[in-house]
């Protein structure tokens, strides 16, 4: 359990959750105004729940403060949410928030069931996923961050392989024998025929999450063709867990609530660059790709405070979950979240001798 005074990426934890004790008394002004926020948020009674329930933390660097209990529902926190909504009330009209705007309109997709792990992750079970498939396992995610191009990856041996967005337009990663493709809204024709080809040659599952955005801006018009060729093949999926700092640490979440038991990741690293060209040149999937939109209008202060949540997270499911993660980006300074996995999960030596090979 974390302590008051917890110093992580420049943020100190100055309210402990259920305690009335707060670290030194300059903070009393930052948690009253913070208090007020969720009161404004949330209501008197729910407001005060978050304040209570969750632990308190002020960024040193922007003077801001922040909890997990920054939700999209009730009201929304904007791209500050954490969380899409407090887990008693993560269940089926949650799903429906989303999926009523999406699913309906394929059968094959409708027919999947509605499937609940915890308070954490929602799926639609159909042939696609059995939910004791990944149990005791291990997965290696590949994102599209710059260390999946600076380490030798290939060299541990993983029970599965997840991706994710247009991993094809990576060679290393497209001839993998991939278990699992997260597909992203904006995916293009040319990457549904990729994921296609990977369904059709080694069976690989196609998931996406229901929070599809705007549909005039990206038609799920390719899914559902996916859906209507490969109906075994594609389900949804969705965590509470809802940061806007990449689909890849909501990955990592989902493989620790379906249960794997070692999770490697690598191109999970976060955002370096503080410009489109710096960008542009490190990513490993999208050689023309933008600085996220979220980022460009928060920076990267926000990001920081979003990656301590994640870890926080993350340490709260560990108290829950039997689960090691292996941040195989570990030693390149375009990881940004090497600091904190070297605290709570170093990677081990032989692993670093065996990802070391520059390529």
């Amino acid at each position: 359990m974390l302590k008051n005074g917890t110093n992580w990426e420049d943020c100190v934890l100055i309210s402990e959750q259920h305690k009335s004790d707060i670290v030194d008394e300059k903070y009393v002004r930052y948690l009253q105004a913070y208090y007020n926020t969720l009161l404004q948020h949330y209501g008197s009674e729910l407001g005060r729940n978050e304040y209570v329930d969750n632990n308190i933390w002020l960024d040193t660097k922007s003077d801001k403060v922040f909890c997990k209990g920054q939700y999209q529902l009730p009201r929304s926190f904007g791209k500050d949410h954490h969380f899409y909504i407090q887990k008693d009330n993560f269940d089926r009209s949650t799903k429906k928030y989303f999926y009523n705007r999406l699913i309906p309109q394929n059968a094959n997709l409708n027919r999947l069931t509605y499937t609940q792990i915890g308070d954490d992750l929602i799926y639609g079970r159909g042939n696609a996923v059995d939910p004791n498939r990944y149990k005791g396992k291990s997965i290696k995610i590949i994102g599209g961050g710059p260390t999946t191009g600076e380490v030798k990856w290939e060299n541990i041996k993983t029970d599965h392989i997840w991706t994710c967005n247009q991993f094809y337009n990576n060679e290393r990663v497209a001839k993998q024998k991939l278990d699992l493709i997260s597909i992203s809204s904006d995916t293009p024709k040319r990457g549904y025929d990729h994921i296609k080809e990977h369904c059709y040659n080694t069976n690989t599952k196609a998931c996406f999450l229901l929070d599809w955005g705007d549909f005039n801006t990206n038609s799920p018009n390719y899914l559902y063709d996916l859906a209507n060729d490969l109906p075994d093949n594609i389900f949804y999926y969705h965590t509470r867990y809802a940061s806007a700092i990449g689909v890849g640490v909501r990955m990592i979440i989902s493989a620790i609530l379906w249960g794997a038991k070692d999770i490697y990741f690598v191109g999970i690293d976060g955002i370096v660059g503080t410009n489109d060209k710096d960008f542009k040149t490190t990513h490993s999937f999208e050689k023309s790709k933008n600085v996220p939109s979220w980022y460009a209008r928060y920076g990267h202060d926000f990001q920081r405070r979003h990656m301590v949540i994640f870890w926080e997270y993350v340490v709260k499911l560990r108290e829950i979950y039997n689960f090691n993660l292996h941040n195989l980006g570990e030693s390149s300074e375009n990881n940004l979240y090497r600091t904190m996995s070297r605290l709570l999960f170093p990677l081990d030596n032989k692993v670093k001798e065996k990802i070391k090979s520059k390529i």
